[in-house]
């Protein structure tokens, strides 16, 4: 099974999540650094007979992803063995991870987010400019904000200042860690825990194939979980779509591809 991911591979959620595998499935693993370079990767990249399986994040209110999510679908022509999982962002699912830490600073933003609120409704306001008013539009921007603004330094992605220290041991490291960001709430915390921990958020993900008595799903399996995924983002779209309603054209439906 190849897997494809969006993001860059140098990440540091892409670091913490390839924690958990082993490298004989890590070496299957692809970074299409981009969601709009995934079509090219695939066709430049892969075989139309290899099983593979797109990680694409697909939070409501981006028709620009619904775009490419079905020009993706139409890969399925030729690759009959492409499956396309549609998540949030990766984002959302380390907030899920770690929002009942004491790595959460600010918890009302990160409660608001993880509950599909409004960046409007958060006090104080978590958008502190109007530069970031006019650049920060949509959900995923939500959770990068909060995922920068909410969280210990230890454990934050991104940087508040350009003179912040840009070390982030959480991501890399087992806590305890030896730097400065130890206070007396800290525990120990193995860093491959925190991986699984954290990949255990996502509805869908690589089989580890290292744990015993682990099931590894069927084709059948797979169908049937991309359709509920693609079920429970037209859901979402929707109660969004309710809620936004000055951007209310922006929520699409979209349709299963197999």
């Amino acid at each position: 099974m190849q897997y494809i991911f969006e993001d860059n591979e140098n990440s540091l959620l892409g670091k913490l999540f390839r924690k958990a595998y082993p490298e004989s499935v890590v070496k299957n693993f692809h970074y299409t650094k981009g969601n709009s370079k995934i079509t090219k990767y695939i066709t430049t990249t892969l075989k139309p007979d290899e099983e593979i399986t797109v990680f694409i994040d697909m939070p409501p209110g981006n028709p620009d992803v619904v775009s490419i999510y079905r020009k993706i679908g139409e890969l399925t022509v030729e690759y009959t063995n492409l499956m396309v999982y549609p998540l949030l962002c990766m984002e959302y699912y380390f907030l899920k991870f770690i929002q009942d830490s004491h790595l959460v600073t600010m918890r009302q933003w990160v409660d608001i987010c993880l509950s599909f609120g409004l960046m409007s409704e958060t006090s104080p306001p978590i958008l502190e400019s109007e530069d970031e008013v006019t650049d920060y539009t949509t959900y995923e921007n939500f959770c990068k904000l909060v995922s920068r603004k909410a969280l210990a330094q230890c454990a934050r992605i991104g940087v508040l200042s350009k003179q912040e220290d840009r070390n982030r041991p959480f991501f890399t490291e087992d806590c305890l860690c030896k730097t400065r960001f130890v206070n007396s709430q800290c525990q120990y915390w193995s860093c491959t825990d925190k991986s699984e921990a954290f990949t255990r958020q996502l509805p869908a993900r690589p089989a580890f194939h290292n744990k015993e008595g682990e099931y590894i799903a069927t084709r059948e399996d797979r169908v049937a979980l991309h359709r509920r995924l693609v079920a429970a983002y037209n859901e979402l779209s929707a109660s969004m779509r309710e809620k936004d309603v000055l951007r209310k054209e922006l929520y699409l439906k979209i349709e299963p591809l197999v």
